[in-house]
């Protein structure tokens, strides 16, 4: 059996039967892109992580696969990997799956650049389902979001208000809220996301009561992070557990 000899120095058939065990087996997909931005070969791990094959993929863009939300940015990224020669880290992208759903992956992108020229033909791209790194660099966009509003609020409401827009838009949490005890009683003052009156139905739920042993009540009490496992259930709403991140 001849070896392929498409890098120096790898030209057996065993060397290149085990990188592609390897490839085949990694956590990371590993997707190259034309200077239009369409992928021209796909990783096979991509089934595992998005349930798609490289056959579903090869051939289309990158925006055809990303929530609509997240596709300006993987524009920017896009513009820096093949305009300015530049490697992008740090996002986290939301990519749709074949069953409908969306799932987020850390997201490197470098330039695939002519050995002879030095001018770009396209990009390499790596997808990495990492909860660590994924939840890592959301606290840091969200950090950065909330410096950036703090420096810019004109007052104390602007500052509440823009702090939770951060934390569900940058976070990418379903919503974010901030209530003041007063009298006994929680006083919603800012939130951002959820449907609308979802904060006033909590509150109303509870009577604005700060009820013992639930979150509201121990953050209130010791000044940390409560934390409620599960605000979907009904029930919730009813225990206080909605209040579970007031401070």
């Amino acid at each position: 059996m001849s070896g392929r000899v498409d890098h120096h120095g790898l030209s057996s058939a065993g060397t290149w039967e085990r990188y592609r065990l390897i490839a085949d087996n990694s956590r990371d997909v590993v997707l190259i892109s034309d200077l239009e931005g369409r992928f021209v070969w796909v990783q096979p791990s991509i089934e595992r992580l998005l349930g798609w094959t490289p056959e579903d993929v090869v051939g289309r863009r990158g925006r055809d696969f990303l929530h609509p939300d997240d596709v300006a940015a993987t524009l920017q990224a896009r513009a820096d990997v093949l305009e300015h020669k530049k490697a992008v880290d740090d996002l986290v992208l939301r990519y749709l799956c074949k069953d409908g759903s969306y799932k987020e992956c850390a997201v490197h992108g470098q330039p695939r650049l002519d050995p002879r020229t030095g001018e770009p033909l396209g990009g390499v791209f790596i997808l990495r389902d990492d909860a660590g790194q994924i939840a890592a660099l959301r606290a840091l966009a969200t950090l950065s979001r909330a410096a950036q509003i703090q420096v810019t609020s004109r007052s104390e409401q602007d500052l509440l208000d823009g702090t939770c827009r951060a934390v569900v838009e940058a976070g990418r949490f379903a919503y974010a809220w901030y209530v003041r005890e007063v009298d006994g009683r929680l006083l919603p003052v800012a939130s951002s996301g959820g449907p609308g009156g979802w904060l006033e139905d909590a509150l109303d739920a509870t009577g604005g009561e700060v009820l013992p042993g639930a979150p509201s009540a121990r953050a209130l009490a010791t000044g940390q992070l409560a934390i409620s496992s599960d605000l979907s259930d009904g029930s919730a709403a009813r225990s206080g557990d909605r209040l579970g991140h007031a401070a």
